[in-house]
């Protein structure tokens, strides 16, 4: 059987030069086999629409072993590039329909107007735009920032000194000439002696004029004298009320005397913080009061 020639022309190069040879050969053999026939043995011949190789002559072996190796690369090649020849057609086809695609022209739906996004997006305003607003207003409104800041810092500087002439003004109200003092260098020993720079350093940072002012004047009251004076008996006399006719004289009732040791306890216990200022502020009155009157022993 005789291959056609697009068949042929698929078979590789050196399958194909082999297969002419060999076809050519066949023929020639043929020829001459017919040519030693008598013309009245001859059949009639019928051209095959897809002729075969013809078979080798019997007495010729190699012919007949070249066409056996022809014939079965012929049926292993062939079926191999009828698959490549469809698998290429197939791609062919897919990349035809791709290029046809890719030449129509694209049919995109209309872009919706994005979200709220930062940068102004919102207004329809692209980046760009939206950063060319922000840097005009900012340059715009520079200057008043700049002048509101400037207004807070004058503010909060009136309010702080405001504050310090409002605490010199307590200080100087309840301890007259405290300046003098806070520079004397007693004092300075009388705070380590009694153990109350803790505590009077707690009033200073808690901005307490009425606080300072009373460890000065404790100060001030230990220095004048030691112990109290007593009164006289003309003094306690004067301070009796007359009775009344009918009446048992009534004598004043006496303030009790306070130790300076429960006052510093009291300074500790708000120096280490285990009493509020409010509870110090309370407590301390009746130990002004007795410091006044001379019963602070």
């Amino acid at each position: 059987m005789e291959l056609t020639e697009a068949e042929i022309a698929m078979l590789p190069l050196v399958v194909r030069q082999q297969y002419e040879a060999d076809l050519a050969a066949s023929r020639r053999a043929a020829d001459e086999q017919a040519a030693k026939q008598p013309e009245t043995d001859r059949p009639e011949e019928i051209a095959p629409e897809n002729p075969a190789p013809a078979a080798p002559v019997a007495s010729d072996d190699g012919l007949r072993h070249r066409f056996d190796v022809l014939q079965g690369k012929y049926n292993a090649e062939v079926p191999r590039l009828h698959d490549e020849l469809r698998a290429t057609r197939s791609e062919n086809e897919r990349l035809r329909a791709e290029l046809a695609a890719m030449s129509r022209p694209e049919q995109t739906a209309p872009q919706q107007p994005a979200n709220v996004v930062a940068g102004g997006e919102e207004y329809g305003f692209g980046e760009g735009e939206a950063k060319w607003i922000a840097d005009v207003a900012r340059s715009a409104l520079q200057d008043d920032i700049a002048a509101l800041k400037q207004s807070a810092q004058a503010m909060e500087e009136q309010r702080a000194q405001a504050a310090a002439e409002r605490f010199y003004a307590d200080l100087d109200k309840a301890a007259p000439g405290w300046r003098e003092t806070w520079q004397d260098a007693g004092f300075a020993s009388w705070l380590d002696d009694n153990g109350v720079r803790q505590p009077l350093q707690a009033v200073v940072d808690a901005n307490d004029a009425r606080g300072i002012a009373f460890y000065i004047n404790t100060y001030r009251q230990q220095q004048k004298t030691a112990t109290p004076a007593r009164p006289t008996a003309a003094e306690k006399l004067a301070g009796m009320v007359e009775p009344e006719r009918g009446r048992a004289a009534e004598l004043p009732a006496a303030k009790p005397m306070l130790r300076r040791e429960d006052l510093h306890r009291l300074s500790m216990d708000f120096g280490g913080g285990r009493i509020t200022k409010a509870e110090f502020d309370k407590q301390i009155v009746p130990f002004e009061a007795a410091e006044r009157e001379g019963r602070l022993i």
